[in-house]
């Protein structure tokens, strides 16, 4: 029997991958004729989210005919520098002069198709990117789906219901859509396809800063690596997508939760909490301090950026509150990602 080509798909999830896939879906030769882009929020926030570095997808944006989008609104990454806390040397990589050995990485010009960006501009320039056979539709959240031999039924938590002969779940590690195939596609001894993803100890804490002054002299394209005892930090700097090409700062700390290690759990609940819950908000700023004290990490950090979060949240100001797929702060004030790393997570199609 012959296969016949999707004519009509649903994407569920407006992030990154989602967006990055409906204008593949409308810009290469899929034989698809519509495309709809579906988010449970009901607006896509500036300003939510960190920074990201995008390598070989900056050359699948390229090949998407964002190449130029791109260069305009991110950061070229030029240079990685690992360190121990100490001081000590442990990696130095000439990035442009890395990616350049790989043609795939270059782009016709010439240029190192290596870039930083922060998420909110990337979602930005991939939604005003949408081809036209595609659509995005907010405040959709998917309650269930059912599958026949004629295609897939979306039904949404409003009540309509929508249908498609493709269905392609890019809703993050609460995905509606790998809920439906796990239950639905056991293998051949009746089991579920896969085990839900579990928590494993390991957190992160992000600061988000307007760039300038926070980092040391002409380092905006480098990422600088640190590692001390039991914890990890990453400074950069990263495109905004603005016109006067203004930048942002970021630190990240990844470390243990001995919540998690001592095996106690959280506090009150006696387990870690569900996957990306909710995403809350606090000022962490004292606790990193000391972590970071305690590793020994240098005063490019501690001073510098933790400095200039204090300076940009504004003391004890209330943030909103973050979307379940970010783990990242913003506007000065640190914000706590227990649930960044996750065991046994796959993606579903």
């Amino acid at each position: 029997m012959a296969v016949t080509s999707p004519r009509r798909v649903a994407v569920v999830g407006a992030g990154i991958g989602g967006l990055a896939l409906a204008r593949a879906l409308g810009e290469l030769d899929t034989g698809v004729e519509e495309i709809v882009v579906f988010d449970r929020r009901a607006e896509l926030k500036p300003g939510t989210g960190g920074g990201i570095q995008i390598n070989g997808g900056a050359a699948v944006l390229a090949r998407l005919g964002l190449g130029e989008q791109v260069k305009r609104a991110a950061l070229p990454v030029r240079r990685i520098l690992s360190r121990k806390s100490g001081g000590f040397e442990l990696l130095d990589i000439d990035v442009a002069s890395l990616v350049s050995a790989e043609p795939a990485l270059v782009a016709a010009d010439g240029t190192p198709q290596a870039f930083s960006i922060m998420r909110d501009a990337l979602q930005r320039m991939l939604v005003d990117a949408l081809p036209e056979s595609a659509s995005l539709q907010l405040g959709r959240r998917l309650e269930s789906m059912s599958e026949d031999a004629s295609g897939v039924e979306l039904v949404f938590e409003d009540g309509t219901a929508e249908r498609f002969d493709l269905v392609v779940g890019a809703d993050g590690l609460s995905s509606r859509v790998r809920q439906h195939v796990e239950a639905s596609h056991a293998d051949a001894d009746g089991r579920a396809g896969a085990s839900p993803p579990t928590y494993s100890g390991i957190r992160v804490q992000f600061g988000v800063v307007p760039g300038g002054g926070s980092r040391p002299r002409g380092s905006e394209g480098e990422f600088h690596q640190w590692f001390g005892e039991g914890v990890y930090a990453l400074t950069g700097s990263y495109g905004t997508g603005s016109a006067d090409g203004t930048t942002s700062d970021m630190l990240a700390v990844v470390f243990a939760d001995p919540a998690a290690a001592a095996g106690t759990g959280r506090p009150g609940g006696g387990r870690a909490p569900d996957e990306n819950s909710n995403w809350d908000v606090s000022d962490v700023r004292e606790e990193c301090l000391r972590r970071l004290e305690r590793a020994g990490l240098p005063e490019e950090i501690e001073s510098r950026l933790l400095g200039a979060m204090e300076t940009a949240g504004g003391g004890a100001g209330t943030l909103p509150q973050l979307v379940r797929d970010a783990f990242f702060l913003i506007n000065g004030k640190l914000g706590v990602a227990a649930q960044v790393f996750v065991k046994g997570a796959r993606p579903w199609v």
